[in-house]
């Protein structure tokens, strides 16, 4: 079952598997460079999500740029979540953008984050890692002036770096296409976590650059091993 609703004013859309996990209930954030993308934008992501991991997924159509900043994103998400979740457990789920929107907010969240799904995220917001070599990125000159709009009231070079965490965060499934621009901080996160002992399973995705979660072979089998990672850390057997 899909469901538009609004939870505090934020519209979100709601997919509902027949046959669901009562266990945790999976948010999602689109991707679009922080300035663009709706409900409709990553809909047939959203329903693979449901389908496959069986739970509850809800899509929420944060504000965007230029009118509102990063930290409006994240406030809307969080809204939502502290609306909805009750003692249920959650899972933040974020494409791109939507990565670095679902990261901050299961920070500010907590212990309730039982598990992230990020694919192809953009980490680090102020591009100092991103490799303008990569074949299939996302387009460097948008993504410089949309994330200066974005980051505000910080400049750019201020901007959070999510790839260089402090603290223990949930335990993250990261997919990213081997051909993307944002390898290269996938894989410091990947390394930081695996350094002090947290959990970060990072699946790069071979030939596949950004954006790939549109290729429903490619959705499918990275949802599908996304599935397998929140059953190891849920015990749903």
């Amino acid at each position: 079952m899909i469901r538009d609703e609004h939870v505090g004013g934020i519209a979100t859309r709601s997919y509902t598997p027949h046959e669901k996990m009562t266990d945790a209930i999976v948010y999602f954030s689109h991707g679009g460079y922080g300035v663009f993308g709706d409900l409709d934008l990553q809909d047939a992501y959203c329903r693979r999500l449901a389908t496959v991991l069986r739970r509850r997924v809800v899509a929420v159509d944060y504000r965007l740029a230029p009118e509102n900043s990063f930290f409006d994103a994240v406030d809307d998400l969080e809204s939502c979540i502290r609306g909805q979740a009750g003692t249920t457990g959650v899972i933040l789920g974020g494409d791109s953008a939507g990565g670095a929107v679902s990261v901050a907010a299961g920070d500010r969240i907590g212990a309730t984050v039982r598990a992230l799904i990020l694919t192809n995220p953009n980490l680090d917001l102020t591009l100092q890692s991103f490799d303008r070599q990569a074949p299939q990125g996302p387009d460097w000159e948008l993504l410089h002036r949309a994330f200066t709009l974005w980051s505000r009231p910080l400049p750019l070079q201020e901007a959070p770096e999510f790839h260089r965490p402090e603290k223990s965060p949930p335990p993250i499934f990261l997919a990213v296409g081997s051909e993307d621009s944002l390898v290269p901080e996938a894989r410091l996160l990947a390394t930081i976590c695996a350094s002090r002992g947290w959990d970060c399973e990072l699946n790069i995705v071979n030939g596949r650059g950004h954006g790939f979660m549109s290729d429903p072979d490619s959705a499918d089998l990275v949802i599908r091993r996304a599935d397998a990672f929140i059953r190891r850390h849920l015990a749903v057997s």
